[in-house]
């Protein structure tokens, strides 16, 4: 079975109360979409894991339409609201399961992951961010079962508290004229934002280990928004999961990569630069101008992984790809 896995980006900066700002024009944007479409066409997936689809439901059911494909979707983050009322009005952003209809695709739930408030797909009351996995069962032969999960984790700053990252954050600090109050409140940030990282992969975890039985076979697929060697995706690893590209890809994997995508290098770039009231978002900021591989398929109850390798890293027609991610394939034999 093949699977993909991709943020496709919402093209939000996540500026605004009425609405929120974007990076691209209307043009830029409907041309991305075609990209996006024409990719996973190619692809050929059996199964897609799909972040930041927004506006749902217009995106979602044309992704559907066009791929001729099964969908469980679930609102991630949308604001205050009740149905599509409230603000930020272009705000209603899912992360969704696509699925050949032969796969006989059915839901198997939702949990939070991480973030203060609540969202359902009729209303929502948050402010911050939050996070989710969605499960669907699907049938792939003789009986058998796999389990699909979508995944979007918070997106933080790399801190592990060492020598090193103190360094670096008052050498930030100084060249942008924050002082020891904001150094301190950035530490504290980033110390809450592990413990976070670290509540997502448990509760993941906890789901998975609720739903799916002890020798199902699993795929999970998303925006981990994490590094390999990050805490929170050891504890992936210490669950007998499989980091498909880990197992059998090539090159560095980097799904979140400034040097490559102009996506990132165009408007990440000009976000970096700007003065932020906080040292935190400026430092976020800054971090996020660093090549990763953010992205994964993760594997559990295979017999053989065939294959893994990024896709949608295509830059060669006009420099600016279908997502600011690259996404990932992968061939997986149950």
């Amino acid at each position: 079975m093949k699977f993909v896995a991709l943020n496709v980006w919402s093209g939000f900066n996540y500026r605004g109360k009425i609405r929120l700002g974007t990076f691209e024009t209307k043009e830029e944007r409907r041309a991305r979409e075609e990209k996006l479409i024409v990719g996973l066409k190619k692809e050929g997936a059996d199964v897609m894991f799909l972040n930041e689809v927004n506006p749902v439901p217009r995106q979602l059911n044309r992704l559907r339409r066009e791929l001729q494909a099964d969908a469980y979707a679930r609102i991630g983050v949308s604001g205050v609201k009740i149905g599509r009322i409230g603000f930020p009005v272009n705000l209603r952003e899912a992360d969704v399961i696509l699925a050949r209809p032969e796969l006989k695709m059915k839901a198997a739930g939702r949990v939070h992951l991480a973030g203060k408030g609540f969202v359902s797909d009729y209303a929502s009351f948050h402010f911050g961010n939050l996070t989710q996995a969605i499960a669907a069962v699907l049938e792939i032969g003789d009986g058998r079962r796999l389990t699909a999960v979508a995944v979007h984790w918070l997106a933080c700053p790399e801190w592990k508290g060492g020598a090193k990252d103190a360094t670096a954050l008052a050498a930030v600090a100084s060249r942008r004229g924050f002082g020891l109050e904001q150094i301190k409140a950035a530490r504290e940030k980033m110390e809450e934002d592990v413990r976070l990282k670290r509540q997502e992969a448990s509760r993941l975890l906890e789901f998975i280990e609720k739903i799916v039985p002890a020798d199902g076979p699993v795929v999970i697929g998303g925006d981990f928004n994490a590094g390999p060697d990050w805490e929170s995706v050891r504890m992936m690893k210490s669950a007998g999961f499989t980091d498909t590209f880990a197992a059998v890809g090539s090159g560095s994997g980097f799904t979140w990569d400034p040097l490559r995508n102009a996506n990132i290098s165009r408007y990440y770039t000009e976000e970096a630069e700007l003065k932020k009231q906080r040292l935190y978002d400026t430092y976020h900021d800054i971090d996020e101008l660093i090549p990763r591989r953010i992205d994964y398929l993760w594997a559990r109850g295979f017999k053989k992984i065939e294959s893994c390798r990024l896709c949608f890293d295509d830059v060669s027609e006009d420099g600016f790809p279908a997502s600011d991610h690259f996404g990932l394939t992968a061939d997986i034999d149950f």
